[in-house]
């Protein structure tokens, strides 16, 4: 499933379900941002947000180019009992988040999306 939304800010993002080959769900969001400094602030309110900061480090690509920053954490949710990974990274002028309920999933994925 692909759809698009507005957060609270006014930030336009994309919104993509997955199923994992195990049926686990995962939600990829992302957006392209008219800089790297703005896609590096998107990054940073997702990092405040955060209940726990579990890695945090550079983004590399499969080269190990350093093309962002990276960081995987226990991300709230409606139910904020109940905090779920997530891994949220920025390539230039992209801001990306995937959330799951499975951090092996999440990895998984995310390699998907690292050019």
């Amino acid at each position: 499933m692909m759809g698009e939304f507005i957060t609270e800010d006014g930030v336009h993002l994309g919104l993509t379900t997955f199923k994992a080959s195990d049926g686990v769900k995962l939600t990829a969001t992302d957006g392209e941002f008219d800089s790297a400094r703005r896609a590096q602030q998107e990054f940073d309110k997702e990092i405040a947000k955060a209940t726990k900061v579990i890695e945090r480090g550079k983004k590399k690509d499969k080269t190990g180019k350093v093309i962002g920053e990276r960081a995987l954490i226990m991300a709230g949710t409606s139910d904020l009992d109940k905090p779920i990974p997530a891994v949220v990274w920025t390539d230039g002028l992209w801001f990306h988040e995937i959330r799951s309920t499975s951090m092996r999933d999440i990895i998984e994925l995310e390699k998907l999306y690292t050019y």
